[in-house]
């Protein structure tokens, strides 16, 4: 494992503190991640 090159998705709000939570993803993969799990516009 390479900590310089990870993908990291964690909470960024406490839990049970807000009515959304933000999570926050930071890495090489951050975008492909989140391409699979959420559905929007294309980018023209």
């Amino acid at each position: 494992m390479n900590h310089l090159t990870d993908t990291i998705i964690a909470p960024a709000t406490p839990q049970g503190q807000s009515a959304i939570a933000v999570i926050r993803l930071s890495g090489h993969e951050a975008i492909a991640i989140t391409d699979k799990i959420f559905k929007g516009k294309k980018a023209e």
